[in-house]
């Protein structure tokens, strides 16, 4: 019995950690990063989903300001994947909803680079 923990005990903490948005394997890992974020107020994440060369609203993401943390908090808090990750290549499109109430769609758009996803541009 033993054994078996000990084999299935570093899946378990696999699996578990992704669900909380803690890696950034999938797109949709990196998007829950950001709606987590802006439901917990906890931005400690945000500074490593941005490729370097991201759009400017992305990278206000990223960078985020003091400042700008209701507005993000307004937006994003009610946001969620809405539909599956159209991926080509190192590229992925992937449909959302956001906004105050949760109902503006819109597409990000995600780069893998060494085997990590990062936002691009929405």
């Amino acid at each position: 019995m033993k054994k078996l923990l000990i084999l299935i005990a570093p899946f378990f903490l696999m699996c578990c950690s992704a669900k909380k948005g803690g890696t950034q394997s999938t797109p949709e890992d990196v998007l829950n990063t950001i709606f987590d974020a802006a439901k917990t107020k906890d931005y400690s994440k945000l500074a490593t989903l941005c490729d370097p060369d991201a759009d400017n609203d992305s990278k206000h993401i990223c960078d985020l300001k003091d400042e700008d943390k209701d507005s993000f908090i307004q937006y994003f808090s009610k946001g969620k994947v809405n539909g599956n990750a159209v991926i080509t290549g190192d590229a992925a499109a992937v449909p959302v909803l956001f906004g105050p109430d949760g109902t503006k769609a819109e597409t990000m758009n995600l780069v893998k680079k060494d085997g990590k996803w990062y936002l691009k541009s929405f």
